[in-house]
């Protein structure tokens, strides 16, 4: 039910194709609502390769008019880290009940390891536009590209860095 792809010095590990509903079948009541990621409702888009868990994953919904630039910064920060960037999981939120079972505090929203990479604080759970506060204080659409980079490195997603703020990288002989 598991599968494992090594790169490098990292193994992944991601759940098969219809892992989750073997398992929902195996379990039941509140179990099973353990269980459910909310993949079989969101919607996936061509090019874009869902993660293996831990990962990367943006979720918007349709009203939302950065989305797509929020996607670009990631995966330009995802490359950045020596992440692929294909890698990136998008997903679609579509319904007041898909934004309360993700605890959706509006579009973008980037997760690293299924954590925001920023709080959100006691706002509003829904389908809302997303309000940001960058690190120079100012409020933004989109997340602070420092943010993203902090949590990719903190997740230990991406390669770990050498002095001088560069990310190690393999010799070739």
């Amino acid at each position: 039910m598991i599968a494992r792809e090594t790169r490098g010095t990292y193994s992944y590990f991601s759940l098969v194709p219809g892992a989750l509903d073997s398992m929902r079948e195996v379990f039941s009541g509140s179990a099973a609502a353990a269980c459910s990621t909310g993949a079989g409702s969101a919607m996936s888009y061509p090019g874009i390769v869902p993660s293996s868990s831990p990962g990367v994953e943006l979720l918007w919904w349709v009203g939302c008019p950065s989305w797509e630039q929020a996607r670009h910064l990631v995966r330009e920060e995802m490359a950045a880290a020596g992440l692929d960037p294909e890698r990136l999981e998008v997903r679609e939120l579509r319904t007041d009940e898909e934004a309360a079972r993700e605890g959706f505090p509006g579009s973008p929203t980037v997760r690293v390891d299924g954590r925001d990479i920023q709080d959100a604080g006691e706002g509003p759970i829904g389908l809302t536009c997303r309000v940001y506060r960058l690190r120079d204080g100012r409020i933004s659409a989109l997340p602070d590209p420092a943010d993203v980079r902090d949590a990719l490195r903190a997740s230990g997603l991406a390669p770990s860095e050498a002095p001088g703020g560069h990310a190690k990288q393999d010799a070739v002989r």
